[in-house]
């Protein structure tokens, strides 16, 4: 089972501002600290774990049919590339 550390919530908020801010050099960092780690995977979870509690509309069934209407437009995208 995954567990999620402290050490991952904080990565995630970090990851979170920087990409606010538009800090590509904060991101790597933080993408590199977490590679280091090994816990990739638990960084992700703690990004959507941070999402889900920020943005709970994003988990009713309006949210999640934004979503996916949003992810099928990209996979458009991809397709077009």
């Amino acid at each position: 089972m995954i567990r999620i550390e402290a050490e991952d919530q904080r990565r995630a908020c970090a990851l979170i501002a920087h990409f606010g801010r538009g800090n590509v050099d904060g991101i790597d960092a933080i993408i590199h600290e977490t590679n280091q780690t090994g816990r990739l995977t638990e960084l992700l979870i703690a990004v959507l774990h941070f999402y889900a509690e920020v943005v709970p509309e994003l988990r009713t069934p309006a949210g999640l049919d934004l979503l996916t209407r949003h992810v099928l437009r990209l996979a458009a995208l991809e397709d077009d590339q």
